[in-house]
């Protein structure tokens, strides 16, 4: 409240906003509203702009994905599989995997979208995108990361920035069978 007005204008109405452990308020901040009903409705904002990024770990690294992982667990879902929210989910616990995966996440190279390599294409079907989740320790659900099949990620829905991880990691995502088999 020292930085910030008290009325600060927002969308979402009034409501109290609140730093959230473990995270730089810079970067992620949560608001906790009551519903008529009584329940409780947390929401998680995070702050994606205004960072200089010169590998994956200046930007993965403020999700705490290391040792942060619950249950060792992923998800992976195709991108139709996901529009259409069905539930075919792909489970995994393997240490080994989750750990590579954010080791590619901090190893990445950013890209925007005008300066990528090759063209993205159409990666909106089947062969060419997977969808991965991660339920984290603290509490966090359904972080949100989408690989194409090119070899580009990117986090949340609505990608402003790519990233460019290693193909031999892309081709383990692609054949997934040792992932499930890993369980």
């Amino acid at each position: 409240m020292n930085t910030y007005s008290k009325n600060i204008v927002s969308n979402i109405g009034p409501t109290d906003v609140y730093a959230v452990n473990g995270y730089d308020e810079d970067f992620r901040i949560m608001t906790n509203i009551t519903l008529a009903d009584g329940t409780n409705h947390p929401e998680i904002y995070e702050c994606l702009n205004g960072i200089t990024i010169t590998t994956g770990n200046d930007f993965f690294g403020k999700l705490n994905l290391p040792g942060n992982i619950a249950n060792a667990r992923i998800q992976t879902q195709t991108f139709s599989e996901s529009n259409n929210e069905k539930e075919n989910f792909y489970s995994t616990s393997d240490a080994n995997f989750l750990n590579s995966f954010v080791r590619e996440l901090d190893n990445s190279t950013p890209y925007l979208l005008e300066n990528i390599e090759n063209p993205l294409d159409d990666y909106k079907n089947n062969d060419k995108c997977k969808k991965i989740f991660l339920d984290l320790k603290d509490g966090s659900k359904n972080i949100p990361f989408t690989i194409l099949r090119n070899g580009y990620i990117y986090y949340g829905d609505y990608p402003t920035i790519y990233f460019k991880i290693g193909t031999n990691f892309t081709n383990e995502i692609w054949d997934e069978s040792p992932i499930i088999n890993a369980n």
